[in-house]
């Protein structure tokens, strides 16, 4: 147990609650009140120890005693021994009577232990509840009531969920703000992730028949029957995701993977619903190009990203 030189002060039911939660049995963890004698002077547990049950000797406890008062400090004085030694007693008797008060005292506490320790697990337990209450992944109790009816924890890491439940109660806030969605995608998605709008008429011109065939247009890719250019009003948010390895990226691209439904479950929730959405990629300086297999490896081909028909 920590000294009585130290700095800080942990009560009782907080160090309970960290047993209980690195695996003690929360029935074998007892705290017993020794009284507030010297409490100025003293720590909230002046002493931890293993100790026997009588009844059953194969199992055991780990009692914390505490300087606090318990039931037996908090009735009348007298109640169940002599208040105060005879006024004519020797120093014989007077010896005599601490000594039986102390006997006295120890079998009254011993007598309001089982009470005593009934009420405190009342105590550990708030305290384990706020202890796990901290906890914030996928075993926090928020992310199992949320796991219910909301999927997305299944798709999470516990580092994933952490960020996840911290960010929930902000989450209306940040929608339409493209740099902390950049920030949020970034860290739930673990891979840098860059917004950006695609407006295809805010480049482009319109050509006459005339000069169309100077400018090298192909027709059906950048202008369709009736010589005039094709350029769509519509909008669009590109997220691009990378510097990422080819092997990360299949990820994205996989909709039986975890990373690809965590992806578009993000989109929905923080992407304006007006916009549509464009996945790209920005490969790792060694992966810009394509790369053909030798012998068994295997190396993913992405069609449209770095191979090209």
């Amino acid at each position: 147990m920590m000294s009585k030189t130290e700095s800080f002060d942990l009560r009782a039911e907080i160090i309970a609650a960290e047993l209980i939660e690195n695996g003690a049995d929360p029935k074998r963890v007892l705290i017993k009140a020794d009284g507030a004698s010297y409490r100025s002077k003293r720590l909230d547990v002046t002493n931890q120890q293993e100790q026997e049950d009588e009844a059953l000797i194969v199992s055991e406890y780990l009692v914390l005693h505490t300087s606090r008062d318990g039931l037996y400090d908090s009735l009348p004085q007298g109640l169940f021994h002599q208040a105060a030694p005879p006024k004519n007693a020797n120093e014989y008797e007077v010896l005599d009577y601490f000594k039986q008060h102390r006997k006295e005292e120890k079998n009254a506490r011993k007598f309001f232990l089982p009470f005593e320790t009934a009420i405190s697990e009342f105590s550990i337990s708030i305290a384990h509840a706020e202890l796990t209450a901290q906890i914030q992944d996928k075993r926090s109790p928020l992310a199992q009531r949320l796991q219910v009816y909301w999927n997305i924890f299944g798709l999470l890491n516990d580092k994933q969920a952490k960020y996840l439940i911290e960010l929930l109660p902000i989450f209306y806030k940040l929608r339409n703000n493209e740099k902390a969605t950049e920030e949020i995608m970034t860290l739930l998605l673990e891979v840098p992730v860059k917004l950006s709008l695609s407006n295809n008429i805010q480049n482009a011109e319109l050509i006459s028949t005339s000069s169309a065939n100077q400018f090298g247009q192909t027709l059906g890719a950048d202008f369709i029957l009736g010589d005039t250019l094709f350029a769509s009003d519509e909008v669009e948010i590109v997220l691009t995701l990378g510097p990422i390895s080819k092997r990360k990226a299949t990820t994205f691209l996989d909709p039986k993977h975890n990373n690809y439904q965590l992806l578009h479950t993000l989109c929905d929730y923080l992407l304006p619903a007006q916009f549509a959405n464009r996945i790209a990629f920005e490969f790792e300086a060694i992966e810009r190009f394509m790369q053909l297999p030798m012998s068994n490896e295997q190396v993913p081909l992405l069609l449209g990203h770095d191979t090209i028909l």
